[in-house]
């Protein structure tokens, strides 16, 4: 990981709720994805009643 996403992950320690990945997907390219722990699907506001 590079110094700087190694800095953030480093920051995101006091944050318990938010996952930080780090995918290498070749040589040139990277993902990064900050997942929030917490969050919950409110499944009545996906289906509005006809």
């Amino acid at each position: 990981m590079g110094n700087g996403l190694k800095l953030i992950a480093d920051e995101l320690k006091a944050y318990p709720e938010i996952e930080f990945k780090w995918f290498e997907r070749g040589r040139l390219q990277f993902q990064v994805q900050f997942i929030n722990k917490e969050y919950v699907v409110d499944i009545t506001a996906q289906f509005v009643p006809i």
